[in-house]
């Protein structure tokens, strides 16, 4: 399964509004088809400017339970390597500890990084294109049988 980082500007796009492309990558999350990775820094922030940003409690409770299917893990060394935006470090360190192979972000700074590595940084909706692109080709090379 695919392993992702959300930024935290993707998960306040995709908690208020239910026609947004966040919205629909968050909907892949709690459906399983895709895997939500986060770690204390960034969950940390993640409450932090969410509860700054989001008043209504059908939207926390969303948060929460978000934040409780996501998979948790470590990160020892959070060096700085996001110019223009050292807040952005904890982002890009969650992503290369977990594994990732997507961070989803809408933050500039982190998407000129892209790609870092084996790590795609890309916004919402190439994303979502991307996954549309492959379920296309893999629904045709099963129909005319490569696949």
């Amino acid at each position: 399964m695919e392993k992702v980082v959300l930024d935290t500007n993707v998960l306040i796009d995709g908690l208020r509004d239910e026609n947004s492309s966040a919205w629909k990558v968050i909907d892949k999350i709690f459906s399983g088809e895709i895997e939500l990775y986060t770690s204390h820094p960034l969950e940390r922030e993640y409450r932090r400017i969410l509860r700054r940003e989001i008043e209504d409690s059908n939207y926390a409770s969303r948060i929460e339970s978000l934040l409780e299917i996501a998979n948790k893990i470590e990160v020892h060394n959070i060096e700085h390597l996001v110019i223009g935006d050292p807040e952005d470090d904890k982002v890009l360190a969650t992503a290369l500890s977990a594994g990732a192979t997507f961070l989803i972000s809408e933050d500039k700074h982190l998407l000129d990084m892209d790609p870092y590595g084996n790590l795609r940084i890309v916004r919402t909706k190439e994303y979502l294109n991307n996954k549309e692109q492959d379920s296309s080709w893999g629904d045709f090379a099963r129909m005319i049988g490569i696949k």
